[in-house]
């Protein structure tokens, strides 16, 4: 089968920076943050960058452990 090929990288330590309850994901040329809008009882999401992002399990991860935080 020829398939993609799942790159695994080791958990090591987090890979997102906090900065006032905005987390950034800096991806090759892209960085992708994630800011809970209080006024609008919301979460948002932004991309910057002109190229797709290929999120690792590990950031997975992250971003799906924050948003349940910031549900919560």
């Amino acid at each position: 089968m020829g398939g993609r090929k799942l790159h695994k990288t080791p958990y090591v330590a987090q890979l997102f920076v906090e900065n006032q309850n905005v987390y950034h994901w800096k991806i090759d040329s892209s960085e992708l943050s994630i800011e809970c809008n209080e006024s609008k009882n919301g979460i948002e999401l932004y991309h910057k960058g002109n190229n797709p992002m290929q999120l690792e399990i590990n950031q997975v991860i992250e971003i799906v452990q924050i948003l349940e935080g910031l549900i919560n």
